[in-house]
């Protein structure tokens, strides 16, 4: 008979074990766990801020101080055996483009990838109620003309 001392990948402990060693290393390194979402969470230090978005074994950094950024991801790295692949360009489904005033991001490849699995790629296409190029405004106080068209 043999004791495992260790997870092993594959395993329904593997996942609560690999929760359990990255959420306290988050907080040895000084990050809090947000309070809205559970998988998001935040380092501060006076004006920067460092966030991470854990998703399972993939991990979304941001921050608004690229040499603290590179310190946090260089303590990672020594820790977990992690690959830095750079600017975010693809996200759960989402596609994301990067550019000096804006951020477009799109779901089109998800879109095709459900077409072609049920084999949809000739379908008609129907029309939607909003047109696809509005550009959406936090500061807008409009109201919807007819919000019933919408639901």
């Amino acid at each position: 008979m043999c004791k495992l001392t260790k997870s092993l990948y594959g395993f329904k402990q593997a996942l609560r074990a690999w929760y359990k060693n990255i959420l306290g290393y988050f907080a040895n390194i000084g990050f809090s766990k947000c309070f809205f979402d559970s998988d998001l969470y935040v380092l501060n230090q006076g004006k920067d801020v460092v966030l991470i978005l854990l998703c399972v074994d993939d991990l979304l950094i941001t921050e608004n101080n690229d040499e603290i950024i590179q310190e946090c991801i260089s303590k990672l790295k020594v820790m977990f055996e992690m690959i830095d692949l750079g600017l975010l360009h693809y996200y759960l489904g989402i596609q994301v483009y990067q550019y000096k005033n804006c951020t477009y991001l799109s779901q089109s490849k998800y879109i095709l990838d459900i077409l072609h699995k049920f084999e949809m790629e000739e379908c008609r296409q129907a029309t939607i109620p909003l047109s696809p190029r509005i550009i959406i405004f936090l500061s807008s106080n409009s109201q919807l003309e007819d919000a019933t068209t919408y639901k």
